[in-house]
């Protein structure tokens, strides 16, 4: 009765103006309550982000994390973060962040996931292998002739390069062979024995030729001084078959370790790097692969070619991976997360140009895809 007395005092247009008021204030609550999300679902589901892009990045420095900062990373626990730093401290710190995708457990998913995480800081004094540790004794004006099938960890230890700890190495290796050394190029299957240090001692190593010779000339410090000393007239080096000029995309393990500045571990190296990328474009394309140093390429490009009949097997550059660009010569692991993000938002590339102008492309790394890429919808 009392509304109905109070809605009387009001005129036709003023009742209509309240009517619209109403309304309008109606509309501006829904509209806060309802159109934001379904604008924010829109577009998250556009960008196609994974799951957990929404939580704050975690930013993890490779060479100096301890475990609980690892264990922030998605997919990285206790015992994986513990397993990290243990391969980090044996190999005295990481030099590259592809290095990290080989530690046992990690999934090639799980890596590319954390990659936009990692940063590669500077590796700290306490992670370097030190180089005291290898004794070098090239001071030495007249290094001892060594016969490599006898010889003891102290003798080893007189020769360029090569101290106690490394003389000790071998003599373990040696003894771990059922036949000992047959060669004298085995002595590079050893670790710590690079290529630089196989070239500075080779000149002092020798191998008895039979097992008679080498009962014959039995330890010489187990002779008396005052004991007339006997050796082989002729003492064999068994020289290495020579190198020669050597197709990077066709060559074998056994080709390539022929090369100067390559060995069995480098030789690995470029098998499967080349087997990642289906081959390489250029020669110059091996200074990528870990271990070889710009002194060590100097050695052996004179005897690697490229054939123009065995091209890299171009991929799709629309569908490839984080993880597997990465493993491609010269691509920056920042640049390459920064790239594919920028992929994911934009949709695919159609040409050239579009590549050129993305986010977190450089000069360099387009030259590289155009040789290993295609651009496919």
């Amino acid at each position: 009765m009392i509304f109905n007395a109070h809605i009387s005092l009001f005129s036709p247009s003023q009742k209509r103006g309240f009517f619209l008021l109403f309304v309008m204030i109606a509309g501006i609550l829904f509209c806060k309550s309802f159109v934001p999300s379904i604008f924010v679902a829109k577009h998250s589901s556009k960008a196609n982000f994974p799951k957990d892009a929404t939580h704050e990045q975690v930013i993890v420095f490779v060479n100096t994390a301890d475990s609980a900062s690892w264990e922030k990373l998605p997919g990285i626990g206790a015992k994986l973060s513990a397993r990290i730093i243990k391969y980090r401290n044996i190999i005295g710190g990481f030099s590259d962040l592809n290095q990290l995708s080989k530690v046992y457990g990690l999934k090639p998913e799980t890596f590319e996931r954390i990659l936009p995480s990692l940063v590669l800081d500077s590796i700290p004094p306490s992670l370097r292998k030190k180089e005291k540790n290898l004794q070098y004794s090239s001071s030495k004006e007249n290094p001892p002739h060594i016969d490599i099938r006898i010889a003891t960890a102290e003798d080893f230890g007189q020769l360029p390069r090569i101290g106690k700890v490394l003389g000790e190495r071998i003599v373990k290796f040696r003894n771990s062979k059922k036949n000992g050394f047959r060669a004298v190029t085995d002595i590079r299957q050893v670790y710590g024995i690079d290529p630089e240090t196989f070239e500075k001692i080779l000149p002092y190593l020798y191998l008895t030729k039979t097992e008679s010779e080498l009962a014959e000339t039995s330890h010489i410090s187990a002779i008396p001084e005052n004991t007339e000393r006997t050796l082989p007239e002729k003492t064999e080096v068994t020289p290495p078959t020579k190198p020669t000029i050597t197709d990077l995309n066709t060559a074998t393990a056994e080709a390539l370790v022929l090369i100067p500045g390559i060995g069995e571990k480098t030789a690995q190296r470029i098998l499967e790097m080349r087997s990642n990328i289906g081959g390489f474009a250029r020669v110059e394309h091996i200074n990528a692969v870990w271990g070889i140093t710009p002194e060590n390429y100097e050695r052996m490009k004179s005897w690697l070619t490229v054939n123009p009949s065995s091209p890299p097997q171009k991929k799709s550059l629309n569908h490839i991976s984080a993880y597997e660009l990465s493993r491609y010569p010269f691509m920056q692991k920042n640049a390459v997360s920064q790239w594919i993000t920028y992929r994911k938002l934009n949709g695919y590339f159609k040409t050239w140009e579009e590549v050129e102008n993305a986010e977190g492309m450089s000069p360099k790394m387009l030259e590289i895809l155009k040789e290993y890429f295609v651009i496919k919808p």
